[in-house]
Parts: structure tokens; sequence; C-alpha cells
């Protein structure tokens, strides 16, 4: 997994802190062994959670922009290909990261579904 500038393996992760996600899109992750923490925010947070536990943003917690998805699949992926066979790689991924959807927080979320433990120690 893409932690900012460094890839950790799933096995390495302890623990993703939940609780600011609703209020400022942060997420908290805290590794084993050197026992760091990395704030991830943005695209980057929500892609960790989608691939963790997708099913956080069930329900009313979280309410996506109508027709937020079908937008980023249609602009955001055919853009980033054509910009990367332009050479503009980095303008593209930009671009399609500026594309993906953001939850829109429907409430407060209960202190016991803050935290996602991923392995116990």
């Amino acid at each position: 997994m893409r932690l900012r500038d460094r890839l950790v393996a799933w096995e390495d992760i302890r623990e993703i802190d939940l609780s600011k996600l609703e209020s400022s899109g942060i997420v908290l992750v805290q590794t084993f062994g050197d026992g760091t923490s990395t704030e991830l925010g943005g695209a980057e947070a929500i892609d960790l959670v989608m691939r963790v536990a997708p099913s956080f943003f069930e329900g009313r917690r979280f309410r996506w922009v109508r027709s937020g998805w079908a937008l980023h699949n249609l602009l955001g992926h055919p853009l980033l290909q054509l910009l990367a066979w332009a050479g503009q790689t980095r303008a593209g991924l930009r671009l399609h990261d500026a594309t993906i959807p953001r939850p829109r927080p429907v409430n407060r979320l209960s202190s016991t579904r803050s935290a996602v433990t991923a392995r116990s120690p």
C-alpha cells in the first residue's frame, strides 16, 4: 500500500484511524515495526479506505455527488490516457485525481466505529 512517499505491505499496517475522515477528510495510518504514523488526505485517504473497508462509505455516513463516478470514469480516465500518450503523465494523474468524487458527511460517526484494525499485534 502506498503511504505518501513509501510503500508498506498490508500486513505491516497496524491501525487506520478514521475519526477525522468525516470532519476533515484525513485518515491516520499506524504501522508495525518502526511504529510510524502517516496522515493521508484527499484522494489518498479515500483510496485507502475503499481498498480496506469500502463498506465504511455505505449507509448514512457519507453521500456521493450524483453521477460523480460517471464523470470520473468518462472524463478522468480518458483524459489521463490522452495526457500520458502526450508525455504529460503527471498532469494526467493530477487531473484524474481531481475528478475522483469525494463523499460528503451526512452525520457524525460514533466513536465505536471510528477505527479499523487491520491486524492484532
